[in-house]
């Protein structure tokens, strides 16, 4: 953790997003998350859940990410009132983990996914927490590859289970098939 620092387009992201209100706490269901979520599941995930209901999506949502609330954290992001985004975080003594983040497909010049990640990793940050979990890197899958231009950053060693950094990763496994 000690080591990120936001780069000029970072700081760019956190300047284009600057009116959002930003908030942390206790995760909390409400019909607006409800709406939002399904409205980023129909939009970014088309064919994945184009034979689930909304009651079926609803129900993984409220199991998958509220479920389990004691060492967990919400941050939402607002305009004028309006919730367009919010990331569900495990809390730990020493780190976050992002466990998913929902927001608003109506705004794709704001990237709020990325700014949903930079904004918890500054907070993180701003507690002292050491570490800061993306969670599973799938190289090539085109839902888990964004996470490798959050740098620095470090990723479990398939054989021997050690941390090692990206670069180190990206050279060891090239010819692997992913």
């Amino acid at each position: 953790m000690n080591q990120f620092v936001p780069s000029r387009n970072r700081k760019r992201l956190l300047k284009k997003n600057s009116d959002l209100v930003v908030r942390f706490g206790s995760p909390s269901l409400t019909a607006e998350k409800e709406i939002l979520y399904l409205r980023y599941q129909r939009s970014r995930y088309q064919s994945f859940v184009i034979g689930e209901s909304d009651q079926e999506l609803l129900e993984g949502m409220r199991w998958n990410l509220f479920g389990y609330p004691e060492n967990s954290l919400e941050m939402t992001l607002s305009l004028d009132e309006k919730i367009l985004g919010f990331m569900i975080l495990d809390s730990a003594s020493d780190s976050l983990s992002a466990v998913y983040s929902v927001y608003d497909p109506d705004y794709p010049d704001r990237s709020l996914g990325s700014f949903a990640i930079l904004y918890s990793i500054l907070y993180a940050k701003e507690l002292g927490m050491k570490y800061y979990h993306l969670g599973y890197f799938l190289p090539g899958h085109p839902d888990m590859d964004y996470k490798k231009y959050w740098t620095p950053s470090e990723i479990r060693e398939l054989d021997t289970n050690d941390w090692i950094g990206f670069g180190e990763f990206q050279k060891k496994y090239a010819d692997f098939p992913w």
